[in-house]
């Protein structure tokens, strides 16, 4: 598909269902599900139009999630006149008045090529990628490419010599002006709420999200959209297969492995040895008892302490008087602001937090039922498998053969479930533990 989508028409009432994508050229493509990597600045410019409109609770995180440009120039040389040893340095700029103390006098340098990264490395090729930010990656989208070089020329020269040649190639990245990703990546807006991102991954019907805007974990990285691409891939998985059993352990835990070097070992304790077997096989049968939900440690101010955690540091530093002390605010003085705006935030505000814990709470009843329902079933089958195991390879005590004769020709017998102490499947704060 090598043309612009116009339009998404997809079911917003159910999971599956017909669904089109409309092309600019006329193309019309039919599916089932869709998933939108469409870019957050596409989203908010409103080049795709969907049918029927988004909801209210999905247009609200478009709209208040921040969306920013921050441009590069791409530097090729002929050989390298850099330290090859550093793949980042940097610039300080020089402001228009050297001896201004007004922040004014600083504005027109800030951001403009104040930092390099050598890519040589990566490309193959001498070269270098100076970065844009702020007001300057604006500015950019306009500037000739001639004069950006005319000025990343000079900064070199203020940092290796006279001797920096002009680049043989440039390029120039201008995503703002980039009709299929209207900026860079995604940013906290001031008004956007905790749950934004969270919203911005849920879908609508048959039609999904991914993208770096929409995971909350890992937003404006390349890692965080390849991440929400495979949760994405797993939601519409699930929706046409259902849910996937995952055996269980998927891996051999450490400790496993080392009881099996144990177990080549000269054994020092045949009987324990005998139990760690029979439970092995029994969870290589049925899996790993499920294990209690961790308990829910969780309120609205801790979570707003953790979103405003920031925001509170930056007011205990300006309210530190010039020449009283240096450094930045102590933990106590933070601690105290959060619990001062916390004090000061209007019920409308604490709302969304309030929501988090409400449904934190809501989800852990839900993993505790099932885990209540689990528990049990795993008790009853861990019960059979164990006696089915210890009929058919009974432990035999040390020195005698499996018909009950001693190696010596005396006559013995089998010792069948013969323990020194009680053998028990019971969790812990750890899990299961053979006691």
């Amino acid at each position: 598909m090598k043309t612009p989508i116009r339009k998404i028409n997809y079911n917003a009432a159910e999971s599956s269902g017909p669904a089109t994508i409309e092309c600019e050229d006329g193309t019309v493509i039919e599916a089932d599900r869709i998933v939108s990597t469409i870019p957050l600045g596409v989203l908010k410019h409103g080049d795709v139009e969907f049918n029927p409109p988004l909801p209210s609770w999905k247009v609200g995180p478009i709209q208040r999630l921040g969306y920013g440009v921050l441009n590069k120039v791409i530097l090729v040389y002929k050989k390298p006149f850099w330290d090859q040893t550093r793949h980042i340095f940097g610039a300080l700029r020089r402001p228009e008045n050297v001896d201004s103390l007004d922040q004014v006098d600083y504005r027109s340098q800030r951001g403009r090529f104040f930092q390099f990264l050598d890519v040589t490395a990566t490309t193959g090729l001498p070269c270098l990628v100076a970065l844009m930010a702020g007001d300057a990656a604006v500015d950019t989208e306009t500037a000739l490419d001639d004069d950006l070089v005319r000025e990343a020329t000079e900064v070199l020269r203020t940092i290796f010599g006279q001797s920096v040649p002009p680049p043989l190639e440039v390029t120039v990245a201008r995503w703002a002006k980039d009709r299929f990703s209207r900026g860079s990546y995604s940013s906290s807006g001031p008004s956007m709420l905790p749950t934004d991102y969270d919203t911005m991954a849920k879908p609508v019907g048959n039609l999904y999200f991914a993208g770096e805007h929409t995971i909350g974990t890992h937003p404006a990285t390349v890692h965080g959209a390849y991440l929400s691409g495979l949760r994405a891939a797993g939601e519409v998985l699930s929706s046409l297969i259902g849910d996937i059993d995952i055996p269980t352990p998927l891996l051999v835990p450490t400790e496993s492995q080392a009881l099996k070097r144990k177990l080549l070992e000269e054994p020092k304790d045949p009987l324990g040895i005998y139990e760690e077997q029979v439970y092995y096989h029994t969870i290589s049968q049925i899996g790993e008892r499920p294990m209690p939900p961790e308990k829910l440690n969780v309120s609205a101010y801790r979570l707003y302490c953790a979103t405003n955690q920031d925001a509170a540091r930056e007011r205990c530093q300006a309210g530190i008087r010039p020449g009283k002390r240096k450094g930045k605010a102590g933990p106590n003085e933070v601690r105290h602001m959060l619990s001062k705006m916390w004090k000061q935030t209007s019920p409308e505000e604490k709302k969304p937090f309030e929501d988090m814990v409400a449904e934190r709470k809501a989800a852990f009843v839900v993993k505790l039922a099932e885990y209540e329902r689990l528990a049990p079933q795993w008790d009853e089958q861990a019960v059979s498998v164990r006696a089915a195991y210890i009929s058919e390879h009974p432990f035999v005590q040390p020195g005698m053969g499996e018909d009950g004769v001693a190696a010596d020709g005396n006559e013995g017998r089998a010792i069948k479930q013969r323990r020194r102490k009680h053998v028990s499947y019971t969790e812990n704060r750890m899990g299961v533990t053979r006691a």
